[in-house]
């Protein structure tokens, strides 16, 4: 009887721990689900449910860090145009200037009511701004591409510059531009008074004034009349056209001093607006040859095999540091709350064990898809290989429903990259084959659709272009090349000719 009691003892003990273990596992699946904003709430619950639990790590702390480190690149581009005096002297001014107490957001779509668009192109309108950063640009955000609702056909790429330049018109001007750089180019194109040689200066030149001295300049401008330099923005001018004097020199530097390198600083930037995006995943391109020869995940590091190497973070700028309180340790240390104690610590660590399994899985993640998308990350968009969950899975050796979970379209990671930001379900394209010897993916395809589209003459039809990408080794039919232009939002070459 009594080896009975034990024994029904020891299997309620069990039971218990299966479903304490079911229970941790179910919370850790529930985590890696969660974006930033949910796992916000998530950790305001537990702190609130568990006193055991407390914040070690204010966000505050580690949103102040973040933004100090990002404006690192915004100080060294001040310094591009001006000397190291009048561009303290400008910073502390813009430090000092009040906020409208308004976010950019609320302002541009204020514009944007009075203004008599389309639904198409309001809605298009509304998306682009709300895809803007703190600096009121979109370089590190959404591609604009990423924004149109393949459901509606007349939202297609021409419609997405006629929406962006109507928002880069709008009060302050310079704003909805891929970078601050290009923004000071637009406020000079909208201004109108801009010489040929300060429009050529801001087309990708910024360099040349640093130091801003014009007899450096001149000597810096003389080079480029023998050599080549690709254009940036739009409508590349040619030097040898441009009438270069001291006076010439002396006044574009004038000029562009007085355009606005931050149009978006005087308005408040909301962080928890719920239709921005913020990336979980920082992906940088570190070239110091040799000091990384192999992959290691763990650390976020992905070897290229030459002289470069990826650099894969999580993105915790606002996700708050929790640990076990001593506090509450000591105020129930006593017998009579022992039990009450050990649940709460063992549901504390628990949590705190989910949260460190979150964060290292997401890294892994990142860096699994860094290395079988290493074409994207170093040529750029268009350059997307082929490839499933199930692949990622082999890789990391987990489930590939816990893949699907954490890279699924509605509950996707983003990753921050130098073209942008892109949801990690944008990395994952099924495989068409080739006779060029390696399998395509339908990205790759659509690039390709879209490129032959924008450079051929005439109206080709999608037999025709099924044709054309036959020529090349690309076994697809007519078929799939009507569901790519579809999803690309391009219409059909009837309408096309219209």
């Amino acid at each position: 009887m009594e080896n009975d009691f034990e024994f029904r003892q020891n299997l309620s003990q069990s039971q218990q721990q299966t479903f304490r273990l079911s229970q941790r596992q179910i919370q850790a699946v529930r985590l890696l689900r969660m974006g930033s904003k949910d796992l916000r709430s998530e950790i305001s619950r537990n702190l609130s449910e568990n006193p055991a639990l407390e914040i070690t790590s204010d966000i505050k702390n580690n949103a102040i860090n973040s933004f100090s480190q990002r404006s690192k690149d915004l100080e060294k581009y001040s310094t591009s145009y001006s000397n190291s005096q009048k561009a303290d002297a400008f910073q502390q001014i813009l430090e000092s200037k009040e906020s409208r107490g308004e976010t950019l957001q609320q302002h541009l779509i204020s514009q944007l009511n009075l203004l008599n668009l389309s639904t198409d192109e309001y809605d298009l309108s509304k998306a682009l701004i709300y895809n803007l950063d703190k600096n009121g640009c979109y370089g590190s955000m959404l591609s604009p591409k990423a924004l149109l609702d393949k459901k509606r056909p007349l939202q297609n790429e021409r419609l997405i510059e006629k929406c962006i330049n109507r928002i880069q018109h709008m009060d302050p001007v310079g704003i909805c531009c891929k970078t601050l750089e290009e923004s000071l180019f637009v406020q000079a194109k909208i201004d109108g008074n801009a010489s040929e040689l300060t429009l050529f200066i801001l087309n990708g030149h910024l360099d040349l004034l640093n130091p801003p001295v014009p007899e450096k300049i001149i000597k810096k401008l003389s080079q480029f009349k023998n050599d080549y330099h690709k254009k940036k923005f739009s409508g590349e001018i040619a030097l040898d056209k441009i009438n270069v004097t001291i006076e010439e020199v002396e006044s574009s530097v004038k000029y562009i001093l007085k355009l606005n390198p931050h149009p978006a600083s005087e308005f408040v930037f909301d962080t928890n607006n719920e239709d921005f995006e913020k990336p979980d995943i920082v992906l940088k391109i570190k070239r110091k040859p040799g000091s990384v020869k192999e992959d290691n995940y763990a650390k976020g590091l992905v070897f290229d095999g030459s002289d470069f190497h990826f650099e894969v973070t999580l993105n915790n700028d606002d996700i708050p540091e929790v640990g076990i309180s001593k506090d509450f340790q000591k105020k129930y240390q006593s017998k009579e709350f022992e039990k009450y104690r050990i649940e709460c610590i063992d549901n504390a660590k628990s949590f705190i064990g989910n949260l460190a399994y979150r964060q290292s899985t997401i890294v892994l993640l990142g860096c699994a898809i860094v290395n079988a998308q290493k074409d994207f990350f170093e040529k750029g968009i268009g350059n997307i290989n082929p490839l499933t969950r199930r692949d990622i899975a082999e890789v990391l050796d987990i489930s590939e429903s816990t893949v699907s979970r954490m890279t699924s379209k509605k509950d996707s990671r983003y990753f921050e990259t130098d073209f942008g930001l892109f949801p990690a379900s944008y990395f994952f394209s099924s495989r068409i084959s080739s006779e060029v010897g390696r399998d395509v993916s339908a990205e790759s395809i659509k690039k390709s659709i879209s490129d032959i589209l924008a450079n051929e003459s005439g109206n080709i039809s999608d037999l025709k272009l099924a044709e054309i990408l036959n020529e090349k080794g690309i076994k697809i039919s007519r078929r799939t090349v009507t569901k790519y232009r579809n999803q690309l939002n391009i219409t059909n070459s009837y309408n096309r000719n219209k």
